[in-house]
């Protein structure tokens, strides 16, 4: 993989830039997953999507002898490389449930082996190269685990008990981040111009400790911004006062002028990149709470103005951040339980909301239309998720599209990643511009002989629009 390069976007009223790969985009090889496990294609389901194969991120060795199995939460996050459907990246951490506690790291719980314990192991899955998995990391951390890669696929970000670093996967060579001064790290995030990266943690030279927002330079890691959250948004509050049980994430908007920042309390606003001020807030919390952090995404269409958020009362809520309007409000269907994550397709045509159930809705962004329903539970007996206890099923925390959107990558607590089939897109300019990024790099689509919105199209960048129309909300019966 080479080095991402930077294109820019033309609009009516500014350019927007995007980082892209400098390389031609791979298609997952499925044939060879295929022939190396011996699994077939189940015809079953195949309208709706399947699971055609699962792996699992647990590295051997662990050792968890004296804890009770259904205790034990092995959290894993995944993201599909940019541009590249035939990598994968995963984040795992292993913990303890203690009921009204929480969870306890199990590195922590001085077990047999217990120097082994993965909390925050990163690792490259490469499905082309038949020695696969690469270790990207093997540092602890105190955060929980997740998965943060540039767009340009080079770079990865991940914490340790004490630091935040930047790796370069090709080169290996790792850049610290300087003066943070933070004791604990929650979360962090790329921007998609790959200028800079948002980071969540406890400040040692604020009050009590207070979180705070930082905007890195992603080239040397140094502190651009820096705010305390609550100076920022000031009714900002956490569920627990314990730390284990605060979970916080941030999110840069397409056109990486604005960032999300979301709370387990169930709030969800959005700040300035510069952090000189609060945009809006979009759940406060109050009257409403987002189902928890993970429940919400930014259409890639739009520079930033639109988002979806999944609330406490199973609807899933489409805005429009500059107007404050609701574009459409679409009900999730009865028979499934509460909503973990949500996440749009590169394209943004639609978006899945990953459920408690193991079942994954598929959303139609246009529309509010549910398009069709993912159960992780009725697939063939090696894909099948199981209960874990008390007939409580594993809880899926991510969900990823390649860039084709033909497949789904699908975390749960049970340390693996299933990977769906979806329905095949019949459309015309969905399956040129893959033939296109097959056979040219993505940088270099900038200097083709075509019309401004072409280009967009090919590489799925945000455009603006003249107006968004609110459509009629859809309340699934």
């Amino acid at each position: 993989m080479k080095m991402g390069a930077n294109i820019t976007v033309n609009s009516n009223t500014k350019k927007l830039k995007q980082t892209v790969p400098q390389s031609k985009w791979i298609s997952f090889p499925k044939h060879k997953i295929l022939s190396k496990t011996g699994c077939a294609l189940s015809l079953e389901g195949q309208d709706q999507g399947h699971v055609f194969y699962q792996f699992n991120v647990i590295p051997p060795g662990v050792v968890t002898t004296g804890l009770d199995p259904a205790q034990i939460i092995w959290w894993t996050d995944c993201t599909f490389m940019p541009f590249d459907d035939s990598q994968i990246v995963t984040s795992l951490g292993g913990y303890f449930y203690r009921g009204s506690q929480g969870l306890t790291q199990l590195r922590k719980m001085r077990l047999q082996n217990y120097f082994r314990i993965p909390q925050g192991f990163m690792t490259l899955w490469r499905f082309n190269d038949p020695h696969f998995p690469d270790v990207i990391n093997t540092k602890p951390s105190r955060a929980l685990p997740h998965c943060s890669v540039s767009p340009g696929g080079t770079q990865v970000s991940f914490f340790t008990d004490t630091d935040i670093i930047s790796s370069n996967i090709q080169q290996g060579s790792v850049i610290k981040a300087k003066e943070m001064f933070c004791s604990t790290f929650f979360f962090s995030a790329f921007s998609a111009d790959s200028n800079f990266v948002a980071v969540l943690g406890r400040s040692r030279l604020h009050l009590n400790f207070a979180i705070v927002l930082v905007i890195l330079r992603a080239s040397d890691m140094l502190v651009m911004y820096q705010k305390s959250v609550r100076e920022l948004f000031s009714k900002f509050k956490l569920q627990k006062n314990s730390t284990n049980q605060d979970r916080l994430e941030c999110k840069f908007s397409p056109d990486s002028q604005f960032v999300a920042v979301s709370t387990t309390g169930g709030q969800l606003f959005i700040v300035k990149r510069d952090l000189s001020n609060l945009e809006c807030v979009l759940v406060d919390g109050k009257n409403e709470k987002l189902t928890n952090e993970r429940c919400y995404d930014f259409d890639p269409q739009y520079p930033h103005e639109v988002l979806a958020v999944c609330v406490n009362s199973d609807e899933v809520y489409v805005k429009n951040i500059d107007s404050g309007s609701q574009i459409y409000c679409s009900k999730l269907p009865e028979n499934v339980t509460k909503a973990t994550c949500l996440k749009y397709n590169m394209e943004g045509d639609s978006f899945a909301v990953g459920c408690q159930d193991g079942v994954i809705v598929m959303i139609s962004s246009s529309s509010g239309n549910i398009l069709y329903l993912l159960d992780s539970k009725t697939q063939a007996t090696a894909f099948a998720m199981t209960p874990c206890k008390l007939s409580m099923y594993p809880e899926i925390i991510r969900i990823s599209f390649s860039h084709s959107d033909d497949i789904l990558a699908v975390s749960s607590t049970e340390g693996a990643v299933r990977l769906w089939q979806l329905p095949p897109k019949i459309n015309l300019v969905h399956m040129c511009r893959l033939v296109i990024l097959k056979h040219i790099p993505a940088s270099t689509i900038n200097c083709l002989p075509l019309p401004t919105r072409i280009k967009d199209l090919i590489v799925c960048c945000p455009r603006e629009r003249t107006a968004i129309t609110p459509v009629k909300s859809r309340h699934k019966e």
